[in-house]
C-alpha cells in the first residue's frame, strides 16, 4: 500500500467504552458490574444515613450530588479514554499503554453488539490471550471507519499472523479433519486473514460478516 503515514497516528474510535461492550472477555464486564453496584449501594446507604438525620430534603440533595459527581466522572473518564494510535514505521500498535507488533495479532473476530433498535458490527483484532484493537465498521449510531481508515486496518492485517484457531488435535478430528480445514466451525465469529481484510474493505450493509465459499461439495457437481 503506497502513501502509508509515518509515526504514530490515531486510529478510529476504539476507546475503552467500546472495548467494554464489544469485549468476550469476561473480566472486564464483571470489573463494570461490580463498580455500577458498588456505586447503587454506596448511594443507597449514604442516602438513607442522611434522611434518617436530616429528613428527606436534604437526602434527596446529597444523593443528587452524588449522582451528578458519578455521572461527571464517567463523561470525563470516556473523553480522556486514550485512542489507539498504530506506527506502520515499527509494524506496532499501541493502546492504554501497551505496544504490541503487529506480528503478535493472530485472531479477526467479527463481533454483532444487538440493540433494541439496531445491530453494530465491529472487528476485534486479538493476540492469543488479549484484544488490542476494537473497530466498529457497521453502525447507524457510532463512527465507523472511512475508508482511508479502513485501508489502514486492511494493511494492519496484511502485516498480522491472522488465522482461524486450531483446537488441540484430538483422536476424532485428527483422523476427520487433520488438516484443520473446518476449525471455523468451531469457532464461528473468527475470520481468516483474507476474509476479514475483504471484510474491512468492503463491510455489506447488512454488517454480517462472510466467509469464504466453502469447497465444492462433490467432484460431480459443478457449483457456481
Amino acid at each position: 500500500m503506497a502513501d502509508l503515514p509515518s509515526g504514530w497516528i490515531a486510529l478510529g474510535e476504539a476507546r475503552q467504552w467500546q472495548r467494554l461492550m464489544t469485549s468476550s472477555s469476561p473480566s472486564l464486564r464483571t470489573r463494570f458490574y461490580i463498580v455500577y453496584f458498588a456505586i447503587v449501594i454506596a448511594v443507597l446507604v449514604v442516602g438513607s444515613w442522611v434522611l434518617a438525620q436530616f429528613g428527606p430534603l436534604p437526602a434527596a440533595l446529597v444523593v443528587g450530588i452524588v449522582l451528578l459527581a458519578v455521572a461527571a466522572s464517567a463523561v470525563y473518564v470516556v473523553r480522556r479514554a486514550p485512542v489507539t494510535e498504530v506506527n506502520f514505521d515499527t509494524d506496532q500498535v499501541r493502546t492504554n499503554g501497551k505496544t504490541v507488533p503487529f506480528a503478535a495479532i493472530t485472531e479477526a473476530v467479527y463481533l454483532p453488539v444487538a440493540h433494541r433498535d439496531r445491530t453494530d458490527s465491529y472487528l476485534s483484532l486479538d493476540t492469543h490471550s488479549t484484544p488490542v484493537l476494537t473497530l466498529c465498521l457497521r453502525s447507524s449510531k457510532i463512527a465507523e471507519l472511512d475508508a482511508h481508515e479502513r485501508m489502514l486496518v486492511a494493511e494492519i492485517l496484511r502485516r498480522a499472523n491472522v488465522a482461524i484457531p486450531q483446537s488441540k488435535r484430538g483422536r476424532t478430528n485428527r483422523f476427520y479433519d487433520p488438516a484443520g480445514k473446518y476449525e471455523w466451525m468451531r469457532h464461528p465469529n473468527n475470520l481468516t486473514r483474507d476474509d476479514a481484510i475483504e471484510y474491512v474493505l468492503h463491510t455489506p450493509k447488512s454488517g454480517e460478516a462472510w466467509r469464504t465459499p466453502p469447497p465444492k461439495k462433490s467432484i460431480w457437481i459443478d457449483e457456481k
